[in-house]
C-alpha cells in the first residue's frame, strides 16, 4: 500500500532516494577499500618475514666469517 503512496517525481522520495544510493555505494566502496588495504598488509607481512629471515642468514654468515679458525 505504501508502494502506491510514493510518487518517484515529488521531491521528498527524489532525495531519500538519492541518499540511500549514496549510502549504499558508500559501505560497497568502504568494503572494497577494506579488502584491498587487507591483501596488501598481508603482503607486507610475507615479504616483511622473508627479508627478516634473509636478515638471519646474512647475520649468521656474517657471524661465522668473523668466528677465528
Amino acid at each position: 500500500m505504501i508502494y502506491l503512496v510514493l510518487n518517484p517525481l515529488s521531491k521528498g522520495v527524489a532525495i531519500t532516494e538519492i541518499i540511500i544510493l549514496l549510502l549504499l555505494v558508500a559501505i560497497i566502496g568502504f568494503v572494497i577499500g577494506h579488502w584491498v588495504i587487507q591483501q596488501k598488509n598481508t603482503q607486507l607481512q610475507i615479504l616483511i618475514k622473508d627479508k627478516q629471515s634473509q636478515l638471519k642468514a646474512c647475520r649468521g654468515q656474517k657471524n661465522s666469517q668473523n668466528t677465528p679458525t
